[in-house]
């Protein structure tokens, strides 16, 4: 799904990065030793849709970002147009928190791919694309890492040799969770700062809020509160209407929620 940062604020974010990547990237060397590759892999066809993956591979110590990228670097960006389209999605894998000298984000390193959902109208038809991809990569200082791509899918494709990791990285997505997983929500105050109480019916390794971007949602303690950095009061938190994706057992879960 797309990331759910508001347009002008991720537009900001890109605006930001380009202006950075201007001053210190040519300070770098050459492009052979550019820090990341992108490539789409063609998955198959069930009759009703086309799978895909966007595969991003990245150098040691660098890292690219999730829908919520945290305080610094912008939220992918993966569009597309062509002939014969209804419907293109792309979904992000369960991300991780990263720790830098740049701070804390969250995302990805070594190597993510996003995976692509392609509905044509005519499932008879071959669908032409062209996708358009932005991403940040970072290592200390984020460049954008702009590409384009032409895709060409045929109906009669039924597998490839690409459908057994397209589907390794599909199964890493998080899966939407009915309520009753995260049973209550509700917004206080902990040591002077805002919070957010969450009561689980188990244990969970992290949670990641989307909703309220403006503030960064630090890990829960085990006791299950998440400081929200840049809140002033728990009054801030009130009422606000959340994403949370959990990590739990190395698979990812999703549940909208309200807080209390």
């Amino acid at each position: 799904m797309m990331a759910r940062l508001g347009y002008a604020q991720a537009m900001n974010r890109r605006s930001m990065l380009f202006a950075a990547a201007a001053l210190a990237w040519p300070m770098r060397t050459s492009a052979a030793s550019q820090p990341w590759a992108m490539q789409l892999l063609t998955g198959g066809f069930d009759g009703k849709a086309y799978a895909a993956g966007l595969q991003v591979k990245l150098a040691p110590n660098w890292k690219t970002y999730w829908r919520v990228p945290g305080a610094g670097g912008v939220p992918p960006s993966i569009t597309a147009a062509g002939t014969n389209l209804k419907s293109f999605a792309f979904d992000c894998p369960l991300p991780q928190r990263l720790s830098g000298p740049d701070g804390e984000s969250i995302g990805y390193h070594d190597e993510v791919i996003f995976p692509l959902r392609i509905e044509p109208m005519d499932v008879a038809a071959p669908v032409s694309l062209n996708i358009d991809v932005f991403i940040g990569v970072c290592e200390t200082i984020c460049i954008p890492a702009p590409k384009k791509f032409e895709m060409q899918l045929q109906p009669k494709s039924t597998s490839t040799a690409a459908d057994a990791i397209i589907r390794e990285w599909q199964i890493k997505v998080p899966i939407i969770q009915p309520a009753g997983f995260v049973q209550q929500v509700t917004a206080i105050e902990q040591n002077g700062k805002a919070a957010l109480k969450l009561q689980l019916s188990t244990p969970v390794e992290d949670v990641f809020v989307e909703g309220l971007e403006r503030y960064y949602f630090r890990a829960p303690t085990a006791y299950g509160v998440i400081i929200a950095e840049g809140a002033k009061s728990a009054n801030d938190l009130k009422n606000a209407k959340l994403r949370l994706t959990i990590a739990l057992n190395g698979q990812g879960l999703e549940q909208h929620v309200t807080v209390g």
